[in-house]
């Protein structure tokens, strides 16, 4: 059998187990997911071209540092504004920003990819941490765990649940979320007091809502097992 699969079977053993697309995106931003691409265009191509892929990354360390991690998809790129996810399809397109050295200037470049493929070792591995409903599964017990919840971090949980359950059109990359959790958060129709969380600390808890825990009406979290 394959170490992986399509884009189109992680979206459904995704859904299957009680998740979104959007938790893809996630893992795979934080290096947790591996994922590849047989193939790309970029805006940059005039005109448009598609560059092949290797089939396994390269091993020299000066081709790598020229020609980059390819076919192996670089956790950042998952951290970006997306402007297409078509998981049946397996493309995914987004628009990055990089540093130019020569320029002294930031780049702008619009890359779309093609056969998208995540490793079935990641992907059973990350289930098996957060199964779904009815597996019984125990969290183990730590002191953040057993604390009430602020307004705020209640509130943050609260966005990332709608964020993730219900993900928009171009599902939101792991900046992107914080960003749009600020403008959430400044919405004076939301009536959020306080300040907002910054991006690390949200982070920490989109990471334990990843996790499986939820807010209670009462403030206390509780396992979604």
């Amino acid at each position: 059998m394959s170490e992986w699969i399509s884009a189109m079977e992680a979206s459904r053993r995704i859904k299957a187990a009680g998740l979104s697309e959007g938790n893809l995106i996630e893992w795979a931003s934080q290096g947790r997911l591996r994922a590849r691409a047989k193939s790309s265009t970029s805006s940059l191509d005039d005109p448009p071209e598609k560059r092949l892929f290797p089939k396994k990354p390269r091993s020299d360390k000066k081709e790598l540092s020229i020609h980059g991690s390819w076919p192996d998809i670089p956790n950042h790129y998952w951290a970006e504004r997306q402007v297409e996810v078509l998981w049946g399809a397996g493309t995914y397109e987004a628009t990055v920003e990089y540093w130019v050295d020569y320029y002294q200037d930031t780049e702008r470049e619009r890359i779309k990819l093609f056969d998208l493929t995540f490793s079935k070792v990641d992907l059973d591995t990350l289930l098996d941490v957060h199964p779904s409903k009815g597996t019984g599964a125990r969290p183990p017990k730590e002191r953040w765990q057993q604390q009430r919840l602020t307004q705020r971090q209640a509130d943050a949980l609260k966005f990332i649940d709608i964020a993730l359950t219900h993900p928009p059109k171009d599902p939101l990359g792991r900046v992107a979320m914080h960003s749009e959790y600020l403008k959430w958060h400044a919405d004076p129709k939301n009536k959020r007091t306080g300040k907002p969380l910054v991006r690390s600390t949200f982070g920490k808890w989109q990471d334990r809502y990843l996790d499986g825990w939820r807010v209670s009406d009462s403030l206390k979290l509780v396992h979604n097992s």
